[in-house]
């Protein structure tokens, strides 16, 4: 295929991201990483790549990290990215994406943020929906503009950003956090033991035992789990997600983002 965009995404911000890029270059529909890593999918000859997820403490989420790590194509390929934000300021892994490509033999010719609605409830509540709706109205002209520059060719390499300065110490963090979190989600009393949270993990860090989830070691704290629990029965320890609304992508549906994954 000419034109392959892969994805990651928890409550369908970088997958309308990547859905709505892939339309306007061209590309056939986007392909989940998770998916991708199984298939064997990551070994790719087409000509132009994109990769589109979620920024995570300013670092990748691990699902995105294990694609690149086993990404193979072309010295020649033509390589973009698009991460997707819930907060403006934030940044700092398009530089470390470029560098990590470059080790491969590949260049990152194009690289973008794009500002979503949050769906992280460790550092707050999901935006109003009038919020959302402003800014995912922003999010489609500016991917008009982020898809045009794709298929003009256009170079939009890293830029210099100032937090990127403590992107370090927020990686750090996120390997913490991410490397005990297994031990703070649980469910309540309104679990009906669906399975849903078991088809919305990309790892596979979650089970069904007697009736309700458990998590395992290996958790990248997506908080897919906890945003697409149709009971809201999930809870995150320390987060006062039991307070907190939820959020998933308007014009995502669940199906989609249950069965994306590999």
């Amino acid at each position: 295929m000419d034109s392959t965009v892969f994805y990651f995404s928890a409550t369908g911000n970088s997958l309308a991201a990547a859905r709505a890029i892939a339309e306007r270059i061209g590309a056939g529909a986007p392909v989940e990483m998770t998916a991708a890593l199984a298939s064997g999918a990551a070994k790719t000859g087409c000509r132009r790549l994109g990769l589109v997820f979620p920024l995570y403490y300013q670092s990748y989420p691990t699902v995105v990290r294990r694609f690149v790590e086993e990404l193979e194509a072309g010295r020649d390929t033509d390589i973009f990215a698009v991460v997707t934000r819930g907060f403006k300021p934030t940044g700092g892994v398009l530089a470390v994406l470029a560098a990590d490509l470059k080790r491969k033999g590949l260049a990152l010719r194009y690289a973008a943020y794009l500002d979503m609605p949050n769906d992280d409830l460790t550092v707050g509540e999901p935006f109003s929906r009038e919020r959302c709706e402003r800014i995912l109205a922003k999010a489609e002209r500016s991917l008009e503009r982020i898809a045009s520059e794709i298929a003009e060719g256009k170079k939009r390499g890293s830029r210099f950003e100032p937090l990127a300065l403590i992107r370090p110490l927020r990686e750090k963090a996120y390997r913490k956090l991410s490397g005990r979190a297994h031990l703070a989600f649980s469910a309540g009393s309104a679990c009906t033991g669906c399975g849903t949270c078991v088809k919305a993990c990309a790892l596979r860090r979650i089970r069904i035992a007697e009736g309700r989830p458990r998590w395992s070691e290996g958790c990248q704290l997506c908080e897919a789990c906890l945003n697409l629990c149709p009971a809201r029965a999930i809870v995150l320890a320390g987060s006062g997600s039991e307070r907190k609304g939820r959020y998933r992508h308007p014009k995502i549906g669940m199906a989609e983002l249950l069965a994306r994954k590999g």
